[in-house]
């Protein structure tokens, strides 16, 4: 039954196997099936209001994609599944030995594989649960770390055993800490049902139109500057930018059009890189220069001065414009949590979308001491310049 589903939907087949599993009572996993919870904390689990307040559309589309997915599954395909005639018939044993499985199980069962599965082998394998590595908690500065056996005394461990190794000397009691990987607080609040306050991987994502530019354009102060130099209808990209464009994956079929603010880049390359060439004016101002180039350019942007201000003014405004769309204000989050008498998914919900508003409110102070930083060298540039010229007349 397993092998009929398709296997990008790994939390399914896992999941039907824990329930396989559970359903052998006094079988080889049953210790650790019982020991797992009975109830997650994830938000797919969670009452509408507490979904709606998240504030994040990202995150808040995918619980309800999940929840549909749960459902359809459940009600549609499993049935359909479990009545396939090498079941019906007894030609194999029913695999869950007749105990029904509705939503509420397989919700149970993909929830558990979600916030305790690893992929070992990497990425792309098959993911496995591992018993009691997975009471291992996150932490960005672990105590230990998961990995292949390595032989003993010349001898070659079984294929496929792991063991946890401690990457400091640990004292009786201490907690083994295991970093989960780079992951935003998305991945973490759907996956596993928790956050980390200041996560250095976090990210805020904007979907990259020209809708959000013209917005951004105004509030962040360059409204009289258009795309292209002003050679074009405002709205309209030419032909040369549009490559560029096509090549950053913001156009065309292979379009990724949602681009991050925050993590190790600060401003997703891909984001920098076409604003810059957008307030480019003419095909000549891109000559010599690639993709790497126009995402990761010097102090003064990959096009000058001029153009890398235009830029910056412009990414502020498209923070400022993604603050402004949550319905509430930071100011107004802080003093939730501080009046207490929240629920679990409550108060995780405001301090998520708290933590995403803090991180846009980050973005543009850090942008900003960028832009003073560009006026403050174009200034003695200015200077020196004007040094020059009065040195060059002499006393004549």
């Amino acid at each position: 039954m397993i092998e009929r589903v398709p296997d990008q939907l790994w939390g399914v087949k896992l999941g039907l196997k824990l329930l396989a599993e559970r359903a052998k009572v006094k079988g080889e996993f049953w210790p650790y099936i019982l020991n797992l919870p009975q109830k997650f904390s994830v938000p797919m689990f969670w009452a509408g209001n507490d979904i709606q307040a998240l504030q994040y559309p990202p995150v808040i589309e995918q619980v309800k994609m999940r929840c549909r997915f749960l459902l359809n599954f459940a009600g549609r395909d499993l049935p359909e599944l479990l009545s396939l005639p090498l079941f019906a018939d007894g030609t194999l044993p029913h695999p869950f030995r007749g105990q029904p499985v509705d939503a509420n199980a397989l919700g149970w069962a993909m929830a558990a594989v979600s916030s305790r599965a690893f992929r070992v082998h990497g990425p792309t394998k098959p993911a496995a649960l591992l018993p009691l590595v997975d009471m291992s908690n996150h932490s960005f500065e672990p105590t230990c770390r998961l990995q292949v056996a390595a032989p003993k005394d010349g001898v070659a461990p079984p294929p496929g055993m792991l063991e946890v190794v401690a990457l400091t000397d640990l004292e009786p009691g201490s907690p083994l800490l295991l970093d989960y990987g780079p992951l935003r607080n998305d991945f973490l609040l759907l996956d596993y049902g928790f956050i980390i306050e200041n996560n250095p991987h976090d990210r805020v994502d904007l979907r990259f139109d020209l809708n959000l530019l013209e917005a951004a354009r105004v509030v962040g102060g360059v409204d009289g500057e258009q795309f292209g130099g002003g050679d074009q209808k405002r709205g309209n990209v030419a032909p040369w930018q549009q490559t560029v464009l096509t090549q950053l994956r913001l156009a065309g079929p292979q379009a990724q059009l949602q681009v991050g603010i925050g993590g190790p880049e600060f401003v997703e390359g891909r984001f920098m890189a076409a604003l810059r060439t957008l307030y480019a004016r003419t095909p000549a101002d891109l000559k010599g220069k690639n993709l790497v180039q126009l995402q990761n350019p010097g102090p003064e942007g990959a096009l000058g001065a001029s153009n890398e201000k235009q830029v910056l003014h412009t990414v502020i405004g498209a923070c400022a414009v993604a603050l402004s769309r949550f319905p509430s204000t930071a100011k107004q989050d802080e003093e939730l949590l501080e009046a207490g008498g929240l629920s679990e998914a409550t108060e995780t919900a405001i301090r998520f979308r708290l933590g995403k508003k803090r991180l846009l409110t980050a973005a543009i102070g850090e942008l900003g001491r960028r832009l003073q930083d560009i006026l403050a060298e174009s200034g003695r540039a200015k200077t020196a310049s004007g040094l020059a010229k009065k040195k060059g007349k002499g006393f004549g």
